[in-house]
C-alpha cells in the first residue's frame, strides 16, 4: 500500500513539473503589437487573405454585369473596397475577428478617400478593441479621427446605398471612443434611422450607459420597450439587451466586460435594424455579401 501511495504521489508531481514546465515555455508576456504580427503570420489568416483577394474581385465583375442585365438604372459603381469592407463587417457582426481583421486590411489597401480610409482604420480599431488590444485600438481610432476632421461623409463613398451600412462603423467607432458628438453627427446621416426615432433613441440611451450614466440610460430603455409605436421585435431585442447591460454593469471594473458587451449590442441591434429598415438597395447588396462570405472557405 506504501508503494502504491508513493508511485501515487511520484505520478502527480511528475504532471504538475510537465504541466509547471509546459507554462514556462510558454510566452505570455507577448506584447500588443507581437499577437498581431503573430496572427498576420498565421496559416488561417494568410490562407484566408490569399482565397478572398482571388475571389472578391471577379465576384464584383459578375454582380455589375448581372445587375446591368436585369436593371436599367446606372451601372453600379461597386469597388473592390466597398466588397471587401462589407466582408470585414459581416465577419465582425459572427464574432469572427480574425478573419475581419483580414478583410479588413485588404480594405484599407483598396481604401482611396479619406472616408474609405476612416472607414478601414475605424473598424480594425474596433476588431482590436473586442481582441483586447486597446493600445493599438486606440491607435487606429486616433488616425480615423483625424481622417474624418473636415471629411464629407456624403458624397465621398462610391454607391449610393452603402452609406447606411458605412454609417453604422462610424457609429461603433463613436461607442468605442465614448463619443457622443460624433454619434450626433452620424445620426442624422443614416436614413433609416431618421424614419425610425427609436433606433436613434436606443443609440442615446447605449451612449449614456457607455458613459456610465447607468440610471438615465436604463430609464430611456424602459420608456422604449413600454412605447406602443416600438415594433415587437424591437422591444424584444431592448428587453434582452437591457438584462444583458444590468448583468455587465455589476462586473468589476478591471474586467472592463461591460464595454465589450455594450459594444456587441450596439452592432447587433444596429445591424438588425439596418437589414429591417434600410433601403431595398442595401438590403439586397448586404444579402448578396453573405452570399458571398459563404463562399470563402474558413
Amino acid at each position: 500500500m506504501v508503494l502504491v501511495n508513493q508511485f501515487i504521489s511520484l505520478r502527480c508531481l511528475l504532471v504538475v513539473c510537465a504541466v509547471m514546465g509546459f507554462i514556462t515555455g510558454c510566452d505570455f508576456t507577448k506584447t500588443e503589437q507581437e499577437q498581431y504580427a503573430d496572427l498576420q503570420d498565421g496559416f488561417i489568416y494568410k490562407s484566408y487573405q490569399k482565397i478572398s483577394r482571388k475571389t472578391v474581385p471577379l465576384a464584383v465583375t459578375t454582380y455589375k454585369r448581372e445587375h446591368e442585365k436585369i436593371s436599367d438604372d446606372t451601372p453600379v459603381n461597386l469597388t473592390n473596397f466597398d466588397t471587401h469592407f462589407g466582408l470585414a463587417l459581416l465577419l465582425v457582426t459572427t464574432f469572427k475577428y480574425d478573419l475581419a481583421l483580414a478583410e479588413s486590411n485588404i480594405s484599407s489597401e483598396y481604401a482611396v478617400s479619406d472616408v474609405e480610409k476612416a472607414l478601414a482604420q475605424s473598424l480594425i480599431s474596433f476588431i482590436m478593441y473586442q481582441k483586447k488590444w486597446p493600445t493599438l485600438a486606440r491607435e487606429q481610432s486616433a488616425q480615423a479621427n483625424a481622417l474624418l476632421k473636415g471629411a464629407e461623409l456624403d458624397g465621398e463613398i462610391s454607391v449610393e446605398q452603402l452609406h447606411d451600412m458605412f454609417a453604422v462603423v462610424f457609429l461603433l467607432l463613436a461607442f468605442q471612443e465614448s463619443d457622443e458628438q460624433l454619434m450626433q453627427e452620424v445620426l442624422p446621416r443614416i436614413s433609416w434611422v431618421q424614419s425610425n426615432a427609436e433606433v436613434g433613441s436606443l443609440c442615446e440611451a447605449l451612449m449614456l450607459i457607455r458613459l456610465g450614466d447607468y440610471t438615465k440610460g436604463f430609464n430611456q430603455l424602459e420608456q422604449l420597450a413600454n412605447d406602443a409605436d416600438v415594433s415587437p421585435e424591437l422591444k424584444a431585442d431592448i428587453q434582452n439587451i437591457t438584462h444583458a447591460l444590468k448583468e455587465a454593469a455589476g462586473l468589476p471594473e478591471d474586467e472592463k466586460l461591460g464595454e465589450i458587451m455594450t459594444m456587441k449590442v450596439v452592432l447587433k441591434i444596429l445591424m438588425s435594424q439596418l437589414k429591417a429598415k434600410a433601403s431595398t438597395k442595401s438590403v439586397e447588396w448586404m444579402q448578396w455579401l453573405e452570399e458571398l462570405r459563404d463562399k470563402i472557405p474558413v
